[in-house]
């Protein structure tokens, strides 16, 4: 559904970003919680937003080198919305979003506090923002690619980890 029709998600002005979000976010959080206690909660979906947002992320970056590309076969995805220049703030924004709801739900009792260890990624966060911010337009981009992909796998497993003991 992403890049297929009938539906093909990613020429539709964010709803690609939107469905992958929610499918390797909340959906796969929850239904990983479902498949081993064989029930879910509003947390079971809580903790998959950040890991959604991350992963949105993953597919943010990959999107600036084929601004061009994309525009031109229809592909209206965010980047391509917003033009280049604006959407790396979009990028820095959903990484300030991914930590300020991890520290809105710590403080206010829906994560337990163990989960604040994913601070530990926020030199990651910046480093990769940095290079985002000054080189949207440039092939070097590539270390920020890398740089997301890691921030997103580390993220995951230290909220796996922290999640299975600060319950």
């Amino acid at each position: 559904f992403y890049t297929a029709p009938p539906l093909r998600l990613a020429a539709r002005k964010g709803l690609g970003e939107l469905s992958i979000g929610l499918s390797f976010g909340p959906l796969a959080t929850a239904g990983t919680v479902y498949a081993v206690t064989g029930s879910v909660d509003f947390s079971s979906f809580l903790v998959g937003i950040p890991i959604g947002f991350l992963t949105v992320l993953i597919l943010w970056i990959n999107q600036f080198p084929d601004e061009e590309a994309d525009k031109k076969a229809g592909k209206i995805n965010l980047v391509v919305l917003l033009g280049k220049q604006k959407a790396r703030w979009g990028y820095v924004l959903m990484l300030g979003l991914v930590f300020g709801l991890m520290a809105f739900w710590v403080f206010n009792g829906l994560l337990p506090l163990l989960t604040m260890l994913t601070f530990l990624l926020i030199p990651m966060a910046v480093y990769s923002s940095r290079i985002v911010l000054r080189e949207y337009a440039e092939r070097s981009l590539i270390r920020a690619n890398v740089a997301t992909i890691r921030l997103q796998a580390f993220f995951g497993l230290i909220m796996a980890v922290t999640l299975f003991f600060g319950s």
